[in-house]
């Protein structure tokens, strides 16, 4: 006699995992690793509404508690909590979906991220923690990159992932959740060894997270009011995920990174100020410098009469001072912070150019003002591309001239004397001085026989415009990176110098002012002491 085998669904699936959990009731051991892919399943099931997915979502996250983990009997009252989540998400499910679903809910596209009615401070420290786990995840995935047996960044990954998932259910954003468990597969298949984080497999989980950013974009630029709406292209992204790369192997030539990894790996913890109150901070430390300038200045004081009282008030100023050094730090970020961006602008400039390139950093830790960080930034993001583009050779090139097919790119940062000094270095091919000249009078910028030193030739391409590309690509070509690398730097009142030599590679130094406490004097007059605005803290 045949049976008709009865279907298995996410609702019948949930309520299995229930019977087996409610089994569990007083046992001395048990083992939970068996339902976590039954409610992988129900959490990416589409029949399955955002309410429902959030139960199951908080369920599984109690799975990863150490108590559940080890199996023993202190983990019981979570067995019990895991069931009673689990069994709200059947009633819930039984009900619509909702709780008390809301009218309006039924009207909104599928492509909606978020409910209008959600509060917006909760969607603002959604965008401002998920973020924060975007960086982490990859900075991860660049370690990953590099190093395909990196196990410690394929488990921070896997963590940053793992948190935005949750914190993403909590919030009911259904699309940040689902990616995020689609890309969790994909760390957990590199993880068992069944696949090698390279080729389009690395491609695809960093494709996942610049699709989480554009998302977490959209979420805060949205009016009040209004709906954001899901970035183009989630879905194919979301499909190609779902149907797993095909596996890649070690021997793939790929970009390395190294030196910026490193730093990010041993970043401090830091917690959320709003900068409204940072700038108070900084309001009342400027007083307390204004009130010990108008002490020092007090005719009973200079006159010697209270030794005493001298010595106090020197050491209110020297406290007053380290204060003041604690405040501007606030507003300092790593060096770190820009280097993360660069590595990655790096790592996708090589995939696009087909080539293999090293690149590594040193000087991470230098604290610079945000400001002053964010213009030397944009300047990087230029001369890193144009060093990859332009500088560096075709392997088939480099090998026909004997240097090794790998290029390198380096970026120091180091303080010197009263300065930062920041330098790109290339080993490819150099700036040809007559060429530059050649081209500059093909485009009438300086006349027919003037002659040209190396570095009056070298400094045509910070000029708008100016290009030897014969071709115009995606990454460079018009003649624009340059020219924004010299602005930014003069904004900073530094330096840009550049050294080359054909055939070896070439050295961008930019020099910058190092903002540091100026020298108080007892001749100083009243009023806050002199400070450099907008430069580097």
């Amino acid at each position: 006699m045949r049976t008709t085998p009865v279907a298995v669904t996410p609702v019948s699936e949930l309520s299995e995992v229930v019977l087996r959990l409610g089994a569990l009731a007083g046992a001395e051991n048990f083992s939970l690793p068996e339902l976590r892919p039954a409610l992988h399943r129900i959490v990416v099931a589409p029949e399955i509404a955002g309410a429902v997915k959030t139960l199951v979502v908080q369920a599984l996250l109690l799975l990863d508690d150490p108590r559940i983990v080890d199996g023993g009997r202190a983990g019981a009252p979570l067995v019990q909590k895991i069931r009673k989540l689990l069994a709200s998400a059947i009633d819930a499910h039984a009900k619509g979906g909702a709780q008390s679903p809301a009218p309006s809910h039924t009207t909104f596209s599928p492509d909606a991220l978020l409910s209008p009615e959600i509060d917006r401070g909760l969607a603002e420290e959604f965008v401002v923690e998920a973020r924060e786990q975007l960086g982490l995840a990859e900075a991860a995935l660049l370690a990953l990159d590099s190093d395909p047996d990196d196990m410690q960044a394929l488990d921070r990954m896997f963590r940053a992932m793992h948190t935005i998932k949750g914190t993403s259910a909590f919030l009911g954003v259904e699309h940040v959740t689902e990616l995020a468990h689609h890309a969790e597969s994909v760390l957990a298949r590199i993880r068992s060894g069944a696949i090698v984080c390279a080729g389009e497999i690395s491609n695809v989980l960093f494709r996942s997270i610049d699709m989480l950013d554009a998302i977490l974009v959209a979420i805060e630029s949205v009016a009040d009011g209004d709906v954001a709406m899901l970035p183009d292209g989630f879905r194919p992204l979301l499909k190609l995920l779902r149907e797993e790369p095909a596996p890649a192997t070690q021997n793939e030539s790929l970009p390395r990174v190294s030196g910026s990894v490193r730093a990010i790996r041993i970043a401090e913890p830091t917690i959320r100020v709003r900068s409204a109150d940072v700038d108070r901070v900084g309001d009342i430390v400027r007083e307390l410098l204004l009130t010990h300038a108008m002490l020092s200045r007090d005719t009973a004081l200079r006159s010697g009469a209270n030794a005493e009282l001298a010595r106090k008030i020197a050491h209110a100023e020297r406290l007053t001072l380290e204060l003041e050094d604690a405040t501007k730090e606030l507003w300092t970020v790593p060096f770190a912070s820009i280097v993360q961006k660069l590595a990655r602008l790096a790592r996708d400039a090589a995939h696009q150019n087909g080539k293999s390139i090293d690149f590594t950093t040193h000087g991470e830790d230098l604290l610079i003002e945000r400001a002053a960080a964010d213009a030397l930034g944009d300047a990087l993001v230029h001369m890193v591309r144009n060093a990859i583009d332009h500088g560096i050779e075709p392997a088939e090139i480099r090998e026909r001239a004997g240097k090794p097919v790998i290029g390198r790119v380096r970026l120091t940062a180091r303080r010197v004397d009263t300065q930062l000094q920041i330098e790109l270095a290339d080993d490819g091919c150099g700036l040809d001085a007559k060429r530059l000249a050649r081209k500059a009078q093909e485009r009438g910028i300086i006349s027919a026989g003037v002659e040209l030193s190396e570095q009056e030739a070298y400094t045509l391409i910070l000029r708008p415009g100016f290009t030897t590309a014969a071709v115009v690509t995606d990454l460079s070509g018009r003649g624009v990176g340059m020219d924004v690398v010299r602005s930014r730097v003069d904004a900073l009142g530094g330096t840009l110098d550049i050294s080359s030599r054909v055939g070896a590679g070439t050295t961008f130094t930019i020099r910058v002012p190092y903002r540091s406490r100026p020298r108080r004097t007892a001749d100083d007059t009243w009023g806050e002491v002199p400070r450099t605005i907008g430069l580097i803290a």
